[in-house]
């Protein structure tokens, strides 16, 4: 039934376009009487035909020994790791039989964030530590138990954290694999060199970092969440998202909306667009000053895309009615699926602003996720289950 409608809405453009055409005078202007009505009617009822779906099926639900709390995907798509926040283990396995790889033991703290580089020679752990002196990446030779690399987090202090800065928040390599960009809880980013480890350069956050980073597709920016501290009845909102130059260290841009803690992040394959979620999902509770009687504000928070270069916001998706824990933009920018902590995934049409399929395989809190670069696998992981889902 999808193909036929699907058939029919590119038969009607085609029948719009050719009676459009017949209905062009010698001066070339279109004859808007009743005939050309009926016609833009035809091109709007195909332009608001249902789009194809995205049939997304679990083909693996592999389990992980603590609570997962990081996911991520090799740049071929075949292989799969995880990490939680309560065990140092980290598992892997194969996407496509779904069997163990290996698992990484004997590190400390807990796994808060993973990476792959994009050509495949590393892959990165950032650590939770009880005390932050404690805390680190751990960068191995991919597909061996090998350690490259343990990265000290940068000798910064910030009005947050006084001490020192504390457990890794996430880590993503650029899309060269010369360097590893790592946020830090606390109020820091240190961006490193991949083959060596040393540390080309760190970004203090004096408020906080509120939440991932990305690396932009050009290799020019990193995205990050930043808590602003705002005086008490201040209008402004206290969470933003930066645009860092890389080169310069320099913020060239402030993303301006959201209303709760920035919580995913990505960007789109072109770099274009940055899309972001924050912990509010689209249901904001909060206590009125003036009647002093609580509020329930829906569409408070949805999922923003913003435009890159000018800071201008694109659109909203509202669906969700909880925090937002991954977004992966695939299929050459023209799906996001993002996943939350409603328990369900949804892939959304970029350009319409509409949910294609929304996915409910999880009973519990989703809390991360990866798509495979071809777009073929998709894998989310919550509780002590990592589910890879194929389409």
């Amino acid at each position: 039934m999808r193909e036929k409608l699907f058939h029919l809405r590119h038969l009607l453009m085609l029948l719009s376009v050719i009676v459009l055409w017949f209905g062009i005078n010698e001066a070339g202007t279109v004859l808007f009487d009743e005939h050309n009505e009926m016609v833009f009617n035809m091109l709007l009822f195909a332009q608001q035909a249902p789009i194809p779906q995205q049939n997304w099926k679990i083909k693996h639900v592999l389990q992980h020994d603590s609570s997962v709390f990081a996911v991520a995907m090799s740049p071929d798509g075949r292989e799969v790791a995880a990490g939680g926040i309560v065990s140092p283990v980290v598992s892997l396995w194969d996407v496509e039989s779904g069997t163990p790889v290996r698992q990484l033991r004997g590190l400390k703290g807990s796994a808060q964030a993973l990476a792959y580089s994009p050509d495949g020679r590393f892959f990165a752990a950032g650590r939770g530590m009880i005390r932050p002196v404690d805390t680190c990446v751990f960068v191995f030779q991919r597909s061996t138990d090998n350690i490259l690399q343990r990265l000290q987090p940068p000798k910064v202090t910030t009005r947050r954290n006084p001490k020192g800065v504390g457990a890794v928040e996430s880590l993503q390599y650029s899309p060269d694999s010369e360097f590893l960009a790592v946020g830090f809880d606390g109020g820091a980013i240190g961006i490193y060199e991949a083959t060596t480890g040393q540390l080309k350069s760190s970004i203090m956050i004096p408020d906080g970092l509120d939440g991932p980073l990305a690396y932009s597709p050009t290799g020019k920016y990193v995205a990050f969440g930043e808590l602003k501290k705002v005086e008490t009845g201040a209008l402004e909102k206290p969470h933003v998202i930066q645009l860092l130059d890389v080169e310069t260290g320099e913020i060239v841009r402030t993303l301006v909306g959201h209303t709760g803690r920035v919580t995913a992040l990505a960007f789109s394959p072109d770099g274009k667009h940055l899309a972001s979620g924050t912990s509010t999902g689209i249901v904001e509770r909060f206590l009125d000053k003036k009647t002093n009687q609580p509020v329930t504000q829906r569409n408070a928070d949805p999922i923003r895309i913003w435009d890159v270069e000018t800071g201008t916001l694109v659109k909203e998706l509202s669906g969700h009615t909880g925090m937002i824990r991954f977004l992966a933009f695939y299929q050459g920018g023209q799906y996001l699926v993002s996943g939350s902590q409603d328990k369900t995934l949804k892939v959304w049409d970029v350009v319409r602003g509409e949910v294609v399929t929304t996915l409910s395989g999880h009973n519990s809190l989703i809390e991360a996720g990866a798509v495979s670069p071809d777009g073929k696998y998709l894998v989310s992981g919550g509780a002590n289950l990592v589910k890879i889902w194929e389409r």
